[in-house]
Order: structure tokens, then C-alpha cells, then sequence
């Protein structure tokens, strides 16, 4: 169904608009800030280096493991540290911005059984910016949550995307998948784009994200520009606090060191932008992607910038900001590591198949792996080996290391002013650092390599239901979408998902009645996930038959014989052939957009 004009916009005007509501105060990058930590943090390295040299002059580092292995280490951090001094500031000429301007941004946002409440926040995130895209595009892919009732938020966003004058697009589809919509919108907007910006239907960008994730495409050679994610609710636990340093630390300082040298080898999937061509061009890889015969769902992000790193420099702009909701408990922290862990692994066979030796994320890649093997074996010598050979274990001098490092490291951190949370509540997570190093060096570490074994279960476990409710104020929640009925259940509490109407709770605690219940369950989860799997091939080959019959692919590109690069079919690049079948049908509403 189509409620407004078809035929996508073709104006280049990239305009500036006042959006939902005017929003002055954001989270921002102070790099003035950052430049003094640095000089403070040089000063530390230059004096610790220097006392560890004097012990190490008479040490041969080819017979003492140990030492070599804590010298390099110091090494890469001295590199890291010196590449961040250099960080390009991305701050485009008069005449670069005129170019930016005239470039088309599109937004797909994939949504699947996400809180009406928290979409709509998202969505108005996007709408109110300094810098506005041109296309949004919302693909409802598969909700059947009955919480996920997106009926108002759709009319909302569809007024408030004419208003502002962008071309907002909402459609529903029964397939299931982040990457079947990132194709979908790829192939559909062919010729009405420039620039494929990636969100997350949960995350919150600052106002000036989308102008600061565009600003490095001024230069050619950029194919991709990584964002920073900030945990929104990083003051709900302990561990949210730890897992906000670790990550918010792995972007400012492993990820900005590789953006020196145009390296970056994983953009964040809740904000990244890439050039159109780089997933217009590699479609039919990108869905088809495959590893030990089993298709790849996950680690999408990385996906699209390893194609990026083919086609050019890939970098990050701390500038550009998200907001979005990290775990706060040990299931859901573990489930999504994993995940990552996973995907991490098998990128990394293919980083080192795909990219070219002299290109600088390749040593990325290699050098990355080789700190996990030297840590893994620094740990084992001093707590394993040490004391089978009845050596104490130097805890003292291990805690020092352990805080000097951890502060060092994650020092950066406070360069990101919040404008949700006092100065002080920052420097209580700073100061949690020690641990969350602790934490990543052993838990972590040991997720990792489970992960590693573990690599060929490629699933992404799409949840089944709305997971995460709006927590904030309730004056903040739309008047629209509060519940209006104050018997109904509040947010996030409802009876189990397969209890059938009518059944007390406490009937399914025993009896056979239980077990046939948890049977049926299984049976309808099993078909459920056959089907969607059904759907996802079906979608694939819909939209390579499409894409070929209009043009706009090579026609050998997904036939089994090469892909558009003119390589060998691999699992890279393309899975098995698969039987035709019929088109599915898509439920369309479209804004009028821009005039």
C-alpha cells in the first residue's frame, strides 16, 4: 500500500532542519581534553619506559619469554598512543562541505519486536538532526510481538518525516534478518543515494551525528567512517559500567589508532556510514555469506567494512555519537559477547584471505591476534607454570601493572563529556578501570576462545519477543503512547509467551500438562525458525532475480560462477545455489518527503 507519491526522491539537496524538538545539549568529544591526557599519559609511558629499560639491559630477550612478551606489549601501546596524537580532526574546507551537501544519505532501519516507545525515541533521533538524510527507510521485519504494535509511532513518523522535509518510508515483511533489510534498502534505492548510513532501531544519535559521520567522506579515499557507542544506561549496574569503559576504551583507543592509518577494521552496526557502491556492489555476498556450510547472520558491521577496506581508507570520527542500552546481567552480557566473539573469529580468516599484505589492516589483524596469544601466555607463566614450579605469584607488582595500565588506557574516556550524567558519575566508572581490565584479560579472554571453538554456530537469535521497555521518565514517553487502561499489565511484565488463554500461571509448575505444553512450545519455536530460515532464501533469491532482471547487477553474479568482482565463487562471497521461487508480497507506506 502506498500512500503517497512512488517514486523515491532525486533531489541532491542535503538540507538543515529544526526537527521534533530543539535538543542543545549532547554528548560531545572535547579533543582539547583528549590532547591533554595525552601529553599527561606520554609523560607516565616515557618515565615507566624508562625504569624498564634500566631492568631490561641485561635480560636476553631471546631466552626470557616473559620479558620479550611485556616488551611488546609496552611497544603496542607506545604505537597506539603516538597514532592517536596524529588523528586527523575531519574538518572539511568551504568547498568540501559544498560536496557534502549535494551527497544523498539514506537510512535503513531494520525493527523487529523493539518497544514502541524506544523506536519512536530512535526515530526522532534521526529526524532531529543538524544535518537531515534524505531517506529513511523503516522495514518492520517479522514483529509478532503483540507489544510491538508500531501502529502510531508509523503515522507519527510518516507526518514528522514531511514535515522536515525527508522521504520517510515504512514497510512491513514476514522475513526476519538485519542484513536482508540492509539488501533490501541497498537495492531499492540504487541510483537515489550516496551514502548507506547503518542504525539500530534501539539507538539514540546525538544531533550532530549524522553531519559529523559524513564530514571524512569529503575525502575520496574514505570508503567507510565509524561511529562511538556510548552505553545510555551505563549508571543501571556495576557491569554496565564496566562493560561502557571496556567498549567505549576499544573504540577510542584500538579502533582510533587503527583511523590513523586508514585501517579500521570493524565499524559498530548502531552508527556507521559506508558509500553507497560498497554494499550496492557486494549485495549478493553480503546475504550469501557462509562459513563451514552454514549461512552467517551475524557480525553484519564487520562484514560491510571488510568490503569497505577493499575499496579503500576506513576510518572513525569520535565526533559522531549513539546512545544505546548495554547489558546489565550476566545472561545477556555473555549471549551478546559470544556473538561477537563468533563473528570476530571468522572475520578474521577472512581478513587475512582477502586483504592484501602490504595493506595496513591486515597487520592490524595479524597483530591483534598475536596480543591475545602473547596475554594468554603471560597469564599462564605467572599464575600457572610460576607456581607448579613453586615460584609465588608476584600479586603486588601484577596489581600495579594492572591499575597503571587500566588507567592509562581507558584515561580517553573522559574526553567524552556526557550531557546525561554528571562529571562525577564518569570518573566513578574512570576509576572502575583495574577491574574492567581484570575482567577483559581473564573472563573475557577465556569467552574469546570459546567463541573460537565455538565459531561455526552462526545464528544470531533474533528475539522472539519485546526484550527491553522504556525505563525513563514518563513524562518523557509520548502522550500517545502511554498506557491508558491501569489494569493492563505495566511495561515489561506480561503472562509467559506460550501460555494458552485461560490457564492459571501456577498450572504449568507440575504435572504432564507442564511437559506438553513445553513440548508443543518447542515444536512451534522449531517450525518457527524453518520458516523464517524458509523466508530468509526466499528473500535472497528475490532480490538477486530482481536486481538482474532490472540491470542493475551482473547477471552472473549469483548464478555459481563468479561474483561481480570476477573472483571464483566462495563462501565469502556467495552460498550455494538455490531452486527458484516465487516473489513475496511487501506492505508499503510511504511520506511525500522532500518537495
Amino acid at each position: 500500500m502506498t500512500n503517497a507519491r512512488s517514486a523515491p526522491p532525486t533531489s541532491r539537496r542535503a538540507g538543515r532542519g529544526r526537527g521534533v524538538r530543539a535538543r542543545r545539549k549532547i554528548t560531545a568529544y572535547h579533543r582539547s581534553v583528549d590532547q591533554t591526557i595525552s601529553v599527561i599519559t606520554a609523560v607516565v609511558l616515557a618515565v615507566w619506559g624508562y625504569r624498564h629499560w634500566e631492568a631490561l639491559k641485561g635480560v636476553d630477550l631471546w631466552t626470557s619469554p616473559l620479558e620479550a612478551t611485556y616488551l611488546f606489549a609496552y611497544l603496542i601501546l607506545v604505537w597506539q598512543l603516538l597514532l592517536l596524537v596524529i588523528h586527523p580532526k575531519f574538518r572539511p574546507t568551504g568547498r568540501q562541505r559544498s560536496q557534502l551537501k549535494d551527497l544523498r544519505v539514506l537510512i535503513p532501519v531494520p525493527v523487529h519486536n523493539e518497544d514502541p516507545v524506544i523506536l519512536r525515541r530512535a526515530l526522532a533521533s534521526m529526524i532531529d538532526q543538524d544535518r537531515l538524510p534524505d531517506i529513511i527507510h523503516v522495514v518492520d521485519n517479522g514483529s509478532d510481538d503483540p507489544a510491538a504494535d508500531y501502529t502510531q509511532v508509523e503515522s507519527w513518523f510518516l507526518q514528522e518525516t514531511e514535515r522536515v522535509g525527508i522521504l520517510g518510508v515504512w514497510e512491513r515483511t514476514e522475513w526476519k534478518g538485519k542484513r536482508l533489510v540492509h539488501g533490501h534498502s541497498a537495492l531499492r534505492w540504487t541510483g537515489h543515494a550516496d551514502i548507506f548510513l547503518t542504525v539500530d532501531s534501539d539507538g539514540v544519535l546525538q544531533r550532530n551525528a549524522v553531519r559529523e559521520l559524513v564530514a571524512p567522506l569529503a575525502d575520496e579515499r574514505v570508503q567507510s567512517v565509524a561511529g562511538i557507542i556510548l552505553a545510555e544506561n551505563d549508571e543501571g549496574s556495576v557491569m554496565a559500567r564496566i562493560l561502557n569503559l571496556w567498549f567505549t576504551t576499544s573504540q577510542l583507543l584500538g579502533r582510533a589508532s587503527q583511523s590513523t592509518l586508514g585501517g579500521v577494521t570493524v565499524n559498530s552496526g548502531p552508527l556507521g556510514a559506508y558509500r553507497f557502491e560498497v554494499v550496492r556492489d557486494n549485495v549478493d555476498g553480503y546475504l550469501a555469506e557462509s562459513f563451514m556450510g552454514r549461512d552467517v547472520h551475524f557480525s553484519d558491521d564487520s562484514m560491510l567494512t571488510l568490503y569497505a577496506l577493499e575499496r579503500g581508507r576506513t576510518v572513525q570520527n569520535p565526533r559522531a555519537i549513539v546512545l544505546v542500552a548495554m547489558p546489565e546481567n550476566w545472561s545477556h552480557h555473555q549471549r551478546q559477547y559470544m556473538r561477537w566473539m563468533r563473528g570476530s573469529t571468522i572475520r578474521a580468516l577472512w581478513r587475512f584471505r582477502y586483504l592484501p599484505m602490504r595493506s595496513y589492516a591486515y597487520w592490524v589483524n595479524f597483530l591483534n591476534w598475536a596480543q591475545v596469544l602473547a596475554s594468554l601466555a603471560v597469564l599462564t607463566h605467572i599464575f600457572i607454570l610460576g607456581p607448579l614450579r613453586g615460584d609465588s605469584v608476584p600479586f603486588r607488582s601484577s596489581a600495579q601493572v594492572l591499575c597503571l595500565v587500566g588507567y592509562l588506557t581507558t584515561a580517553r574516556y573522559l574526553a567524552l563529556r556526557r550531557h546525561d550524567q554528571q562529571l562525577s558519575s564518569q570518573i566513578l566508572t574512570w576509576l572502575l578501570a583495574p577491574i574492567a581490565l581484570l575482567w577483559a584479560l581473564v573472563i573475557l579472554r577465556f569467552m574469546r576462545w570459546y567463541g573460537m571453538l565455538t565459531c561455526y554456530k552462526t545464528g544470531w537469535g533474533t528475539r522472539a519477543r519485546v526484550e527491553v521497555f522504556y525505563s525513563g521518565p514518563e513524562e518523557d514517553m509520548p502522550e500517545e503512547l502511554k498506557p491508558i487502561d491501569p489494569s493492563m499489565p505495566a511495561r515489561g511484565q506480561r503472562l509467559p509467551p506460550d501460555l494458552p488463554a485461560g490457564l492459571p500461571a501456577d498450572g504449568l509448575a507440575s504435572g504432564g500438562r507442564a511437559s506438553e505444553l513445553a513440548a508443543a512450545a518447542d515444536v512451534r519455536a522449531k517450525a518457527a525458525r524453518e520458516q523464517e530460515a524458509a523466508a530468509r532464501r526466499q528473500y535472497q533469491r528475490q532480490l538477486h532475480a530482481w536486481a538482474a532482471s532490472a540491470g542493475q547487477m551482473p547477471a552472473g553474479s549469483y548464478d555459481g560462477r563468479q561474483d561481480p568482482y570476477g573472483r571464483r565463487r566462495d563462501p565469502y562471497r556467495a552460498a550455494e545455489e538455490r531452486p527458484t521461487i516465487q516473489l513475496m508480497g511487501i506492505v508499503v507506506s510511504e511520506g511525500s518527503g522532500r518537495k
